[in-house]
Formats: C-alpha cells, structure tokens, sequence
C-alpha cells in the first residue's frame, strides 16, 4: 500500500470510530443474511423448537381435561357357587296350592320346593356408553397454569439459543474473514520475499552479496510459503464449521462482502452504551421456573380440596344376550370425593416442593449476580480490545515507514540484508496483530451483545 493510501485510510478509520457514536441495529450485507439462515436451518435450534411443541400440546391437553369423557364399557360374566341366598317360595306358596287345590277338587296346583340364589351372576352381560365430566378440581386448574409456564420456559429456553447461536454465527463469520486477511497478509509478505531473495541473487551475481544472505533470504521464502500454507488451512476450517452452524454444504462460498468500517463503528459505540441484563432470556426462564415451583407447591397445599364429578351411563344388560326392550338402562350420578387423610405423604410432599422452589429462587439470585459479573467482564474486554486495536493501528503505520525506509536504504546499499528482513518481518507482524486486534474487536462486541439484551 503506498504511504499516502495508507495515511488516508487510517484516517478515515480513526474519524468513523470517533465521531459516530451509535450502535447500528442490523448487521451488515450478508451478515444478516447468514444470521437469517442459520436461525431457520440449525438443527440444534429446530431440536430445541421441537421441545417447545411438545411443551405447547401438553398444554393443551391440560386444557382439555374440563371436557367430558366418552368411553364405551363392556362385561361378561358368568359364575357358580359361593354365596347365595335362600327363597321360601315353597313355605310361602304351598299352603295357598293346597287352599286351591281342595276347593276346586284337582291337583292342578303342585308341590313346590323352596329356592337358593347364588350372588355370583350368570351369564349375564352389560354393555354401556359412559360420560364422565369433572366439576370441580384444583388439581386439573393448577395443572393447567403448571403447563402454560412450562411452554413459556421453553420458548425462553429457545430464545437464550437463538442468541447464542447468533454470537457463535458472528464469531465463526469474524473469524473466517480474520483467516482470509491473515492469507492475503502472508501472499503479500511472500511476494516481498520472493523480490527480497531475487535482489539478493542479483547483488550477488553483481559481486556485492553474500551466498549467506541468498541462503537466508530463501529461508524466509520457505518460512513464509508455510505459514500461508497453515493460514490457507485455517481459512478452510473456518468455513467448514461456519458452513456447520448454518446447516449448509460443506463446501459453499462465503459472501465477503462485509461492512468491517461500520462494524467496527458499533463495536466502539457500544463501550458507552446502557447495558441491561434483567431482560436476559436465561433470567426470564429462571423466573418461570420459580413461579412453576410456587404453583406446584400451592396446590399439594391444597391436596384437602374436594372432588366433584358427574357421570351418566346408558346401556343394556341382559343375561344369555336375550336383549329386549326391557335390557336398555340409564344411570346417572354425582361423585364427591374429600381427602381426609393419606398418612402425612402429602405434607412431605409440600415441603419437598418448598425445597426445590427455595433452591430455584437461590438459582436465580446466583445467575442475576454471574450475570452482572459476565457483562462487566465483557465491557471491560470490549474497552481493553477497542485500546489494543487503535495500538495496532499505530504500530503498522510504524512499522510501514521503517520498512519503508530500511528497504530504500538497503537497495541503495545503506542498510544490510539482515535489518531489511528484520523490518519485513516486523512489517508482517503489525499487519497480523492488527488484523487480530480487529476482528477481536468486533469478537469482543458481539460476546457483550450476547451478555446483555442489546440488539
């Protein structure tokens, strides 16, 4: 880059950090997209959304416990001895025969034995349609508000994975863009260091260098060679898991078209930002949490409530499947229900219930106050970055000149091979370090914005 290109653009890049203070609200060009994309299509979020389906049907059957029952019932039986009763027919009718047989002069009336009645039944079937409907239960309406915070915990719990989805998205982008500029910055160091060993062979051949420094510049063209080699591998890496977040091909393009002035620019607006962590959506699953367990616990207090509902049966009843008309029955009811006492497991149960609900509130408290600690680590490591990042700035201005210089002096034959390489070198650490530091920077931001509820 020539001096006064590089001049320019460092000082534009300064400007943009320092007088515009505010934090863009959408990311960048194919940032958005991506971030889009990877919302719809990661599968550790369409895992997640699968809980807050199954979260969202338990609900609703919940609701539908008011509603009646319908089933249909059917019996057989068939049996013989056991218990029976006795029937004095005979004792009873005999004499009344006998009266009648006497009068009329004829046996027609005869003897008739008394009779036993087994309990057990015989033959007998009973088939019937029963409607049952609860009238009055606690239990189904705390169980329906249990289930409705339940559903609102996992659609936080969603939320809290979109959000960490999206920093990790962010940073896996930063830092594929960071490899991509570590590569241009070593083709560039090695295309120096190509024209660096070719003037060396020259100088040489001209009787004016030394077979070391030819020896040694060709080094630093292997050297280089290299570390573009492993600058080239994490480039690849980094797409692949990029490419992994966002449920695509392995092996698809990346749009590079990124916006890095007017990131950088957010990243610096949000040191001074309000930062909030009340609306965290890990806090929020938390509260629900703590109001399901109070909901849990107020109904096992209220175990003693009473029970009340309705049934009606319509069905026919026969024996040896003889149906008629007089088979067909109804029978409808009411039932109460009130529990007296079930041996003191209901009040151990409460105070089970009182231990998880005091730990979940102990839970909250602890996480408000990680979280607090997390958003300060992370402002601090945002300023500390920003800092590091205008230093970096600085030493490649520094670092370009003296090379600059040191280059001049050395094909004019001031200054030796060995300092003209150690300039180059130092030239390509700066570029390093300040790529570094840049995409750190921007790292560093959305790791804050993922620790507040910044958006």
């Amino acid at each position: 880059m020539k001096p006064i290109l590089f001049r320019i653009y460092l000082a534009g890049m300064l400007l943009l950090l320092i007088f515009h203070p505010f934090i863009g609200k959408s990311q960048s060009g194919p940032l958005d997209k991506y971030l889009r994309q990877g919302l719809e299509s990661n599968l550790a979020l369409k895992q997640k959304d699968g809980d807050v389906s199954g979260a969202i049907y338990s609900l609703k059957m919940a609701r539908q416990l008011f509603q009646p029952t319908v089933s249909f019932q059917g019996s057989y039986q068939t049996g013989s001895g056991g218990r029976s009763i006795a029937l004095p027919v005979g004792d009873l009718l005999n004499p009344v025969y006998q009266s009648l047989n006497q009068m009329i002069g004829s046996n027609k009336f005869p003897t008739i034995t008394n009779a036993e009645q087994d309990f057990l039944p015989v033959h007998f079937s009973d088939f019937r349609i029963r409607t049952t409907m609860p009238l009055i239960n606690t239990e189904i309406k705390f169980s329906r508000e249990i289930e409705s915070q339940k559903v609102e915990v996992e659609k936080l719990n969603l939320e809290g994975l979109r959000l960490e989805l999206t920093c990790d998205i962010k940073v896996a982008y930063y830092n594929y863009l960071n490899a991509l500029k570590v590569t241009g910055i070593y083709e560039s160091a090695l295309k120096l260091a190509n024209e660096n060993a070719r003037t060396n062979e020259r100088l040489q051949q001209n009787g004016k260098g030394l077979p070391a420094y030819v020896l040694r510049a060709r080094s630093e063209v292997d050297n280089t060679a290299a570390r573009l080699l492993e600058a080239q591998a994490a480039v690849e890496n980094a797409a692949l898991y990029f490419n992994f977040l966002l449920n695509r091909e392995r092996g698809l393009a990346i749009d590079t078209a990124f916006d890095i002035t007017a990131a950088l620019r957010d990243a610096k607006a949000m040191i001074n930002a309000e930062l909030q962590v009340t609306d965290r959506a890990e806090l929020k699953a938390l509260r629900a949490g703590v109001h399901v367990r109070g909901l849990v616990a107020e109904m096992s207090r209220r175990y003693w409530m009473p029970k009340l509902n309705a049934f009606f049966d319509l069905g026919v009843q026969a024996q040896r499947f003889a149906f008629n008309d007089r088979s067909r029955y109804y029978n409808a009811g009411i039932q109460l229900e009130i529990p007296l006492f079930d041996g003191r497991r209901n009040l151990l149960r409460v105070k089970q219930v009182q231990i998880q609900e005091t730990q979940s509130k102990l839970a909250l408290e602890e996480n408000e106050k990680r979280l607090y600690v997390s958003v300060a680590i992370a402002k601090n490591k945002l300023l500390s970055t920003y800092q590091n990042y205008l230093a970096s700035l600085k030493s490649v201005e520094s670092a370009a000149s003296y090379h600059r210089l040191i280059e001049r002096g050395f094909k004019e034959g001031v200054h030796s091979f060995l300092e003209e390489t150690d300039a180059r070198n130092l030239l390509t650490a700066a570029q390093l370090q300040a790529s570094l530091q840049e995409f750190n920077l921007l790292i560093a931001a959305a790791n804050l914005q993922r620790e507040t509820t910044l958006k």
